[in-house]
């Protein structure tokens, strides 16, 4: 079997990546189609698992394109809850993997916490999730935490660090914000990783001082390379 592969797609403002070993494993599936695109170009006609860190329009819209095509199957999609979220993509992905799940065609499940380290792992990389744990995952974005703290999506991010016999090699956070980068830290959760995607794309989180943020970011990760996923707008 050839060495696993990890792709981190040029999505613009957006996140995703692709594992592929024995199966593929897509962790956000970014805006447009880029990320079908990539799939067809490599000649893979099924996806063993899409894990979407949340509900953010720039990590969820490619999944759209990708459910509806005739070319690439999903065999299964992860996701958390998020009763914030109103948008007409938002809407329509939802009605698509009911849909989908209904049929068989995918099977669907909400949940995507610490509790799932470990069930997606291919052969050669296991897949940890390292946030959120299932009591910040259950309050949902709108909440407080355990300190008060506000919840918002970003603040509830899943997420994810991809090892290789042990060694962490790439950390995918998602668009984790301070208040979900804090509760992380204080449990002393270990998110090293010889790769880390910065988070929300290299913007600001929910605050103004990303310096901050970013230093604390790091700190922990300890990367020996950052990668930013920003696009050629307004950002």
């Amino acid at each position: 079997m050839a060495d696993p592969t990890v792709s981190i797609l040029d999505v613009g403002h957006g996140n995703c990546a692709i594992l592929i070993d024995d199966k593929v494993v897509v962790i956000d599936a970014g805006p447009g189609t880029t990320l079908l695109d990539f799939l067809e170009n490599e000649g893979i006609k099924e996806v063993g698992i899409v894990l979407i860190s949340h509900a953010d329009e720039d990590h969820i819209k490619g999944l759209v394109s990708l459910l509806e095509s005739e070319t690439v199957g999903v065999q299964s999609v992860r996701i958390n809850s998020d009763a914030l979220k109103g948008s007409p993509t938002w809407n329509d992905l939802t009605y698509l993997l009911d849909e989908a799940n209904r049929t068989g065609k995918t099977i669907f499940d909400v949940g995507l916490t610490t509790n799932q380290t470990g069930a997606f792992d291919t052969a050669a990389i296991k897949i940890e999730i390292l946030a959120p744990s299932p009591g910040l995952a259950v309050k949902g974005p709108g909440s407080h935490d355990h300190r008060g703290r506000k919840l918002t999506s970003n603040s509830n991010s899943a997420v994810i660090r991809l090892l290789r016999d042990g060694r962490p090699l790439l950390l995918l956070p998602g668009d984790i914000d301070e208040t979900g980068l804090e509760n992380l830290l204080e449990n002393n959760a270990d998110i090293s990783a010889e790769i880390a995607v910065f988070p929300h794309h290299g913007g600001g989180a929910a605050s103004s001082d990303l310096t901050t943020f970013a230093a604390s970011f790091c700190t922990a990760s300890k990367p020996k390379k950052l990668i930013f996923s920003i696009g050629r707008g307004k950002y």
